[in-house]
């Protein structure tokens, strides 16, 4: 029997009151992204997120394939702040996970 390993990496998501979400890669390294929506943010992930963990961890197929994402939900904070410095804690996590290849499947509330 094959023991798999799983592969975490965290990234914080900031909303905007407009509805716009940016997202930084807290240890994914090249993960910036600014978007419309959740549904964009998601739609976007699923094709970035391994492409950075290819390109920029050198992460193998399978292992991407036992990749979770724990992405920490932040209100957007003044026009002036850095987002990148200081990312506040929060409750309210995601968690995109992948299934049969390395693309994310699924959106699940932790």
């Amino acid at each position: 029997m094959k023991i798999i390993e799983q592969y975490k990496y965290t990234a914080t998501v900031y909303i905007y009151p407009s509805g716009r979400v940016a997202v930084h890669g807290n240890n994914i390294r090249g993960l910036i992204l600014e978007v419309d929506s959740i549904d964009e943010m998601r739609s976007e992930l699923l094709h970035l997120v391994p492409i950075l963990l290819r390109d920029n961890h050198k992460l193998s197929e399978e292992e991407i394939a036992n990749v979770i994402l724990l992405l920490s939900l932040q209100d957007a904070p003044s026009e002036d702040a850095d987002l990148v410095s200081h990312p506040a804690c929060s409750d309210q996590t995601l968690a995109l996970c992948w299934e049969d290849s390395p693309r994310l499947s699924l959106l699940v509330y932790a």
